[in-house]
C-alpha cells in the first residue's frame, strides 16, 4: 500500500456550510493524463488516479460549482506537505488551522500522542469536521473557535509539537507571518512544524539570487538614492530623468 494512503481522510462526510464545502473527486489516469503532466512540468507534483477529499471555499457568489477553489484535499502530494507533523508529534499536541483534518487524523492514530487542541476560526469548517472526528476520537480533542492571533494560552501551557497551516498557498509573503508565530509560541512548544516553510524559504533564495529581480532592486535603491525632498515635494537630481 502507497505510504500516504492509511492518512487519506476518505471517511471525513462531505457537507457544506456556509461558503466551505467538503466533497470527494476522482482523477481518472487515463482522461487526465494530459493535465498531470501539465502539472508535473509545471510545479513538479502529480497526483495519481484515485478518488480522494477536497475541501472547498466559496470565492464568488457567481459560477457554480466555478466560484470554488480548493483549499486542501488529501492527494499524495498534500499529504507529504504535512510529513512533519505525521513523523514527529507527540504527547500534548497543538494544531491550528483545521482544514479536512489530515494532520489532525494522523497525529490522533499514533498511541504516543495523548492529547490534541485545535485552533480553528472558521465556524462552517469546525461544523463539517468536528463532530466526525470527535467520534472517532473521542476523549482525545479538544476543539477552540478562534483565530490564533487572537488565541491566548492559559499561563503555563506547553505542548509537544505545534503545527501551523492557516495559509492557502505556498508563497514567501508567508514567511513574516511564521516568524510571528515563532516569536509567539517559541517558548510554549518543544517542536513546531510549518505548512510549506521549506519550500517558501526556498523560493525566497531562488527570487533573490535571480539576476532580473537583484537588477531591479539596484535599480530601486539607487532611483531612491536620486530621490531629494524639499518642501514636502520630491524632486529628481540631475540626470535622473535621463535615465
Amino acid at each position: 500500500m502507497n505510504y500516504t494512503e492509511k492518512y487519506k481522510v476518505s471517511d471525513v462526510p462531505e457537507g457544506q456550510s456556509g461558503d466551505w464545502k467538503i466533497r470527494r473527486f476522482v482523477v481518472n489516469d487515463k482522461h487526465d493524463r494530459v493535465m498531470q503532466l501539465s502539472d508535473m512540468f509545471h510545479t513538479g507534483r502529480y497526483v495519481p488516479a484515485g478518488t480522494y477529499t477536497g475541501l472547498y471555499r466559496k470565492t464568488n457568489s457567481w459560477g457554480g460549482d466555478q466560484a470554488y477553489r480548493v483549499v486542501m484535499s488529501d492527494t499524495p502530494d498534500e499529504i507529504w506537505d504535512m510529513i512533519d507533523p505525521i513523523i514527529h508529534a507527540e504527547g500534548k499536541v497543538l494544531i491550528v488551522g483545521l482544514g479536512l483534518g489530515v494532520v489532525l487524523n494522523a497525529a490522533a492514530m499514533h498511541e504516543d500522542v495523548t492529547h490534541i487542541d485545535i485552533v480553528e476560526k472558521s465556524g462552517d469548517v469546525l461544523k463539517l469536521v468536528q463532530e466526525h472526528y470527535e467520534g472517532k476520537f473521542p476523549g482525545k480533542l479538544n476543539f477552540i473557535q478562534i483565530d490564533i492571533h487572537d488565541f491566548r494560552p492559559q499561563k503555563g501551557t506547553h505542548w509537544d509539537y505545534i503545527w501551523f497551516d492557516i495559509w492557502d498557498d505556498i508563497c514567501t509573503d508567508n514567511l513574516a507571518e511564521m516568524a510571528k508565530l515563532a516569536r509567539r509560541f517559541g517558548r510554549l512548544a518543544t517542536r513546531k512544524g510549518y505548512w510549506g516553510k521549506d519550500v517558501a524559504l526556498a523560493e525566497r533564495r531562488r527570487s533573490r539570487n535571480d539576476p532580473f529581480v537583484r537588477y531591479m532592486r539596484a535599480r530601486q535603491a539607487e532611483q531612491k538614492k536620486l530621490q531629494v525632498v524639499v518642501g514636502g515635494e520630491k524632486f529628481s537630481t540631475p540626470g535622473e530623468s535621463d535615465q
